[in-house]
């Protein structure tokens, strides 16, 4: 689901106004209803991710920040939406990591003088 959102996700609506038969755009997963506030947390805690020389991962200190805001307190709802959103930060990591290296096969060398 999250490589799908984040090589198309972005610019679902416009390729679904052309009105043209798009593959890619059958092959979108489903979000079931039990996932979305899973995946809506991710997406909030995405936003805490600490930049320097590259993207960093979701702090614990952050998961555990959004759980003591929204009183998720029972053990197993804890250590089940550190599990999810570890495992969607991992897939979002992989996936940037992947684009920065395709930029840079396709970026013209540089020559030495």
């Amino acid at each position: 689901m999250l490589s799908w959102h984040l090589k198309y996700g972005k610019r679902e609506d416009w390729f679904e106004e052309l009105g043209a038969d798009f593959d890619f755009l059958e092959e979108k997963p489903v979000l079931y209803p039990d996932l979305y506030p899973d995946w809506k947390a991710f997406w909030i805690l995405s936003g805490s991710r600490q930049v320097g020389m590259g993207i960093g991962n979701i702090q614990i200190s952050e998961i555990y920040a959004y759980m003591k805001m929204f009183n998720i307190n029972s053990p197993h709802q804890r250590e089940h939406l550190l599990s999810r959103i570890q495992l969607l930060d991992n897939i979002y990591l992989k996936y940037q990591s992947d684009v920065r290296e395709e930029k840079k096969k396709k970026a013209p060398k540089k020559r030495k003088k």
